[in-house]
């Protein structure tokens, strides 16, 4: 028996081929200034906290560190990837490559990279996937038609199917049966299948994922959420160095540079003190000079020199710091915004 829906829906299930959205591009980029490092124990994280970390390690939906390490390294001595998530309770994961790339969604040895149109499309498809009144054969499909040979190539990005017999209320809680609510009801669980090929679903790797894990009303802890982090998340330019924006959990901001050794750095911000701090870089703009704020963790000087310099570090220096000139400063702003914003803190 299907769920039942006592609203109506905004969408027709089916397949969905969504439209293509170019990459934001920032300008050339100047000088950056040299930064220190120094090592701190992996723990949990405070309101502001710099450390050595495994850059390539994925992380668990609360940002920490999961198990499992897997450790390289870019050219520039930065991490492979920006920001790589555990999602689907560690069946999946969630990267974003530098240099322009798109989210990448991988289980096992299949995975897919999903431009910010097609991020929605998915959260498009688990809405109507909740009801499992999709095609024939009951498989909800995501597609991308490309021009290939002369026609044009249809690709299944992601598949999913609802698993019979087990229930959720729109609570999220476990029901034996759709007629057991007056509310909403839902299928609790899929078989999702990524890059499915020609053979049938069931000839296809699959895994096993929850309604929540699929997180279609935006929780912003499942895959949904990990695509629009890893969406937002970018390597900008500064000049002397590459400086990573990303959000490693909901209401947080996190900056990673290179130290003095070469070596990545990483600090993060909480909601507050992001706020703060992007409220003081975009006065001193301004007004070129310098403000202290207070965090949770201690002063942090922000500065913008009349030379177009923009300058975000501890007041005595330590074990980061964040520089950015010329087109830099533009760059490192816009990331800085679209981060804050994935992480729900501009919202």
């Amino acid at each position: 028996m299907p769920p039942k829906s006592t609203s109506a829906r905004g969408r027709q299930a089916g397949n969905y081929t969504p439209p293509i959205l170019a990459e934001p591009k920032g300008g050339p980029i100047p000088k950056n200034r040299p930064l220190a490092a120094s090592p701190r124990t992996r723990r949990r994280p405070g309101p502001l906290e710099s450390r050595r970390f495994n850059a390539n390690q994925p992380r668990d939906p609360d940002g920490q560190w999961s198990d499992g390490l897997f450790s390289a390294s870019g050219s520039d001595g930065m991490p492979t990837n920006i920001l790589s998530s555990r999602v689907a309770r560690g069946r999946a994961t969630v990267s974003r490559l530098p240099g322009g790339g798109n989210p990448r969604l991988t289980a096992g040895d299949r995975h897919v990279e999903l431009d910010r149109a097609e991020v929605e499309q998915f959260r498009d498809m688990a809405i109507d996937a909740r009801y499992g009144d999709g095609p024939g054969d009951g498989v909800f499909r995501m597609t991308r038609r490309t021009p290939a040979d002369g026609g044009v190539r249809t690709e299944v990005l992601v598949s999913l199917r609802p698993v019979p017999g087990r229930y959720v209320d729109e609570d999220g809680r476990p029901i034996s049966s759709p007629e057991d609510t007056d509310g909403e009801a839902y299928f609790a669980e899929y078989d999702m299948v990524i890059d499915e090929d020609d053979r049938p679903f069931d000839e296809n790797p699959s895994i096993r994922v929850g309604l929540a894990d699929l997180d279609p009303q935006e929780n912003r802890n499942g895959i949904y959420g990990a695509l629009l982090r890893a969406a937002a998340a970018e390597r900008v330019d500064g000049g002397a160095g590459p400086i990573d924006v990303y959000v490693p959990r909901n209401g947080r901001v996190g900056f990673r540079m290179k130290g003095d050794d070469g070596k990545p750095v990483e600090v993060e911000f909480g909601s507050k003190d992001i706020r703060r701090i992007h409220a003081a870089a975009e006065q001193v703009q301004d007004e070129p000079g310098t403000t202290t704020v207070e965090t949770a963790a201690g002063p942090v000087e922000v500065t913008f020199t009349e030379h177009g310099s923009l300058m975000i570090s501890p007041p005595s220096g330590g074990p980061w710091g964040i520089a950015a000139s010329g087109g830099g400063v533009a760059a490192l702003m816009d990331a800085f915004t679209s981060n804050a914003t994935a992480a729900g803190i501009f919202n």
